[in-house]
């Protein structure tokens, strides 16, 4: 259906033209537009990201997201093709999204309350922080069974226990999947499996998720002591 312009009690069609006529790009115009001014599409809202990715371990990203004044998240995507498809964000997809980006809020919860709460470990001799002892069960366990598997090692520490990163990732995926600012990376910190494939631990730890680990290594039989 044309739309028509209105003036001088005269109506003029509108000539439909598209965005790369126009020289209009999603991301850089179109997107950047609806971020400086989302109440067109969605008052009352407060931006807090775009291209928002940590959320998944792929290349899926959050054109907009933000949050309204009830704290309900609100993504916008955009979403067009030469036919107008695609252009709606499926119930499915929405809940998912809304899954992954308040697990991704946990994580930083827990990674603050990390910072907050001092409480230190004794393992082994040495002294840890929430984010150091998990390193050190996972290094001490490896060692102690060093022709394990990664699948195995995932089966005694399961990626449940942090929904978002798991307790152990491959090089790759951990690169991948926010870097050092979610993993151990240093030369020094990184694992071997009985496979050879090289690993990494997450460092995503606080006083909300510390205790399932605390409960893998008891089972093992390791003491560790809470000062």
């Amino acid at each position: 259906m044309p739309i028509y312009t209105f003036k001088d009690k005269q109506l003029t069609e509108i000539k439909s033209t598209h965005f790369g006529a126009e020289g209009i790009q999603e991301r850089h115009d179109l997107q950047a537009a609806l971020r400086d001014k989302i109440t067109i599409i969605s008052p009352d809202t407060l931006v807090i990201a775009e291209e928002f990715s940590e959320w998944t371990e792929g290349a899926r990203r959050i054109d907009l997201l933000g949050i309204d004044k009830q704290a309900n998240l609100v993504i916008v995507e955009l979403k067009r093709d030469e036919t107008g498809a695609h252009m709606e964000l499926n119930h499915t997809e929405a809940e998912e999204y809304q899954v992954k980006v308040r697990e991704q809020a946990s994580a930083q919860r827990a990674a603050a309350s990390s910072s907050k709460d001092k409480t230190k470990y004794q393992f082994l001799g040495r002294v840890y922080n929430k984010r150091q002892l998990v390193l050190a069960i996972v290094t001490h366990y490896l060692q102690i069974h060093p022709n394990i598997t990664f699948e195995q090692l995932r089966q005694v520490f399961p990626d449940a226990i942090h929904s978002s990163y798991g307790v152990v990732a491959r090089l790759e995926k951990a690169e991948a999947k926010g870097g050092a600012k979610r993993y151990f990376l240093n030369e020094e910190q990184l694992l071997k499996t009985g496979e050879g494939e090289t690993i990494a631990v997450c460092n995503q730890w606080g006083i909300d998720n510390i205790s399932p680990i605390l409960e893998i290594a008891k089972s093992q039989g390791y003491q560790i002591e809470e000062l």
